[in-house]
């Protein structure tokens, strides 16, 4: 009985890997349809079962107009999972979201240039294409 309870032990100590969001490989194309070089890209994560804090990464289009993310994981114990559950709501009252969560936004030439993608966890699209958007959006890094 007590081998049964060190393992269960164990086993809410140790921090299992949770995926956050999927890796990301899109191509990315101008309102014209052709792959877009040189554009910078945003990827936002957060798993807000975990805690709220969001993490940022600003990249550039390649050549081909590629961009690529890598998966985003976190390695949590059972236990933090178990907790957060309760933790978390209390902590930030005011932001009710739970799970995990991404976007991508593409910023195009022109502040009304844009398009993004959320994310809960399926994969990403293979292709973004920019569009008109119906406001402006820049980016807090250039």
């Amino acid at each position: 009985m007590a081998a049964i309870a060190v393992l269960v032990f164990i086993l809410l100590l140790f921090p299992f890997e949770k995926i956050v969001a999927p890796a990301a490989n899109i191509q990315i194309l101008g309102v014209n349809g052709a792959p877009a070089p040189g554009l910078l890209v945003e990827q936002r994560w957060a798993d807000y079962s975990l805690s709220n804090e969001v993490a940022t990464e600003y990249k550039k289009t390649d050549a081909a107009g590629r961009i690529w993310f890598p998966k985003r994981t976190r390695r949590v114990p059972l236990i933090w999972r178990f907790l957060s559950l309760i933790l978390v709501p209390l902590k930030g009252a005011f932001h009710m979201s739970a799970g995990r969560y991404s976007t991508i936004i593409v910023y195009g030439p022109d502040p009304k240039i844009w398009t993004s993608q959320d994310n809960t966890g399926e994969p990403w699209p293979q292709v973004m294409q920019l569009r008109q958007g119906e406001g402006e959006i820049r980016p807090k890094v250039e």
